[in-house]
């Protein structure tokens, strides 16, 4: 191997290292803007939730919104809403087939 070649060499692995470092330090940035956002929609959350308990109102609107935007039956179940028209709509289609099932079962 001549000179060239190692020097070659020598810099593919100072900027295999330089290329490791900053994907830690990307990483270590992304983990800390995570946790700040965390701790922010915490913060926050305690707010509202202490506010909806001091304030029916309040909480009458913020149930009302949350009723609006939240779709999933275990995220409605935590504020004890019921289920969306849509999954609504799912469990009777799944009940539906349900009796098909059973029905054509019975038939055979």
């Amino acid at each position: 191997m001549n000179k060239i070649d190692c020097d070659i060499q020598k810099l593919k692995q100072k900027e295999c290292e330089i290329k490791a470092k900053l994907d830690r330090l990307f990483n270590l940035k992304t983990e800390a803007e995570r946790k700040t956002l965390a701790r922010k929609q915490m913060i926050l959350g305690r707010l509202i939730f202490n506010k909806m308990n001091n304030n029916s109102e309040y909480s009458k609107s913020i149930l009302a919104e949350l009723a609006e935007h939240l779709i999933k039956k275990n995220e409605r179940n935590l504020f004890d809403l019921p289920n969306h028209s849509y999954e609504q709509e799912q469990e009777q289609e799944q009940e539906q087939l349900n009796i098909n099932l059973t029905a054509s079962a019975i038939e055979r």
